[in-house]
């Protein structure tokens, strides 16, 4: 009993001593500033117009117009403007007449953008105190870049990051707190994988705790050294398995959480509305008005929408997803344009998912219009801003 209750000191001297050292490295240097950055660069800040690129070491822009055009863009950020004061980029290219902007909105304006001068042609780097800067407060929704300006070369964004500034103790303790706390709810992987942490936690679960068991063992052998008393599996065991068990009960509150969401989300409801309840309830909705004004007898129906290949998880379940909800209709989804007038039949339809773009219809012709004199003879319909229904007016 007494080897037991020495454990237990030695593991409560051990989560103190992690807490004062993740304390110390945090309030020393920029250890916290790169711990939790939030990168805007590669894949997570896809292009909103012309043509990006991923190159070695940021973005390149391959394409700008002449006014200006929105390089970048990235929504469902919602990080608190409060927490990012600091804006960090790094780039090459640009020329005599171009500079470049930092967009954003926030959630409380989700229609109102605001824009901030980052550069003048010949800067390569730079940073922003956005703590200064007006309208930059409450809830961040989207953010962005924009060009001005003519520009014949690329322009090369090395870097871009919203930083944090060094917190006080009692904001660090609060973070750590909300680390361990972290409730994730249910994404992709949620229910095959828990990840425990946010992605800027300053110190993940499953790290802390082997530092933890491992820096008990250390101060018991050291311990049992210094009494010259042998060394016993015991105290060991009860290390490893107090850190399994604080993992363990983490994993089990998730659970309980994801339950409780789930069944206030879906417990009584129908199937239909079940699915209404669902994260893509938008896209069956729209479904459901679209199977409404299509026949009752299976059609053919073109899907189009952006990105066909599959290259961006989010347009390959949009794609993937329609056309599940849209049998038993015979939905050829491989598209990004819609098909040619030799391809179809007058009891065919076409569906445009948006966003999508270089494709319009022409009200005055009734056609959609597309590329270099591609065109193709419809009848609206329905239409919402999630996407747009057309009938094919004349057979091949």
């Amino acid at each position: 009993m007494v080897q037991f209750m020495n454990a237990v000191c030695v593991l409560a001297i051990s989560a103190l001593l992690i807490i004062l050292l993740s304390l110390a490295y945090y309030l020393t240097g920029d250890h916290y500033s790169n711990a939790t950055a939030v990168s805007l660069l590669y894949d997570d800040f896809p292009a909103a117009a012309g043509q990006v690129n991923a190159i070695r070491g940021g973005l390149g822009t391959q394409q700008n117009a002449r006014q200006g055009i929105i390089l970048l863009s990235w929504s469902n950020l919602n990080i608190a403007a409060e927490d990012y004061t600091r804006l960090e980029w790094a780039g090459d290219g640009l020329q005599e007449r171009t500079d470049i902007h930092f967009i954003w909105s926030t959630k409380a304006e989700p229609g109102v953008i605001r824009e901030l001068v980052l550069t003048h042609a010949g800067s390569k780097t730079g940073h922003v105190d956005l703590s200064t800067v007006a309208y930059w407060a409450g809830t961040i929704a989207a953010v962005g870049l924009k060009a001005y300006g003519e520009q014949a070369e690329p322009v090369i964004i090395n870097a871009l990051e919203l930083r944090k500034s060094i917190p006080t103790v009692r904001a660090l303790m609060v973070q750590l707190w909300g680390d361990w706390t972290f409730f994730e709810g249910w994404n992709q992987r949620a229910a095959h994988f828990i990840t425990g942490s946010p992605p800027n936690a300053i110190f993940p679960r499953v790290p802390a705790v082997a530092a933890w068991v491992g820096l008990s063992a250390l101060l018991w052998a050291g311990l049992g050294l210094a009494r010259r008393q042998p060394l016993t599996l015991l105290p060991v065991t009860i290390f490893f398995l107090a850190g399994w068990l604080t993992l363990d009960v983490h994993w089990q509150w998730h659970l309980w959480q994801q339950l409780q969401l789930t069944r206030s989300q879906f417990a009584g409801k129908s199937w239909e509305d079940k699915q209404l309840a669902a994260y893509d309830g938008k896209l069956f909705q729209l479904v459901l008005d679209i199977k409404r004004k299509l026949p009752d007898k299976p059609v053919r129906l073109f899907l189009v929408s952006a990105d066909p290949a599959g290259t961006s998880n989010y347009f390959n379940y949009l794609r993937n997803r329609t056309r599940y909800h849209l049998l038993p209709h015979n939905v050829y989804s491989s598209l990004s344009y819609p098909p040619n007038p030799q391809q179809t039949h007058k009891e065919d339809y076409v569906l445009i998912l948006n966003p999508i773009q270089n494709i319009r219809y022409d009200a005055a012709e009734q056609v959609l219009k597309w590329g270099k004199g591609n065109s193709l003879p419809v009848k609206p319909v329905y239409s919402s801003p999630l996407g747009m229904l057309f009938q094919v007016q004349r057979s091949s």
